[in-house]
């Protein structure tokens, strides 16, 4: 098992950052968000809130998160 962890999305924003990541809890899949807590201002410098789930789950995160919402 590797548990090596890879970003698979950025987010401007903490909202979208977290329905990804409730999506993918959701589904199975471990993921967490780093850089979460910075202010507006520090979050353009670090690049964005990252979504990182392990390097093994990658295909199977973009997957998921690239499904259209079925309850639309």
């Amino acid at each position: 098992m590797n548990d090596n962890l890879v970003t698979i999305a950025t987010f401007g924003n903490v909202i979208d950052a977290q329905m990804a990541l409730g999506k993918l809890e959701n589904a199975g899949v471990k993921a967490v968000l780093f850089d979460e807590n910075v202010g507006n201002l520090f979050n353009v410098l670090v690049g964005g809130i990252k979504l990182k789930i392990r390097e093994e789950d990658k295909e199977e995160a973009i997957r998921i998160l690239n499904e259209q919402d079925e309850s639309l």
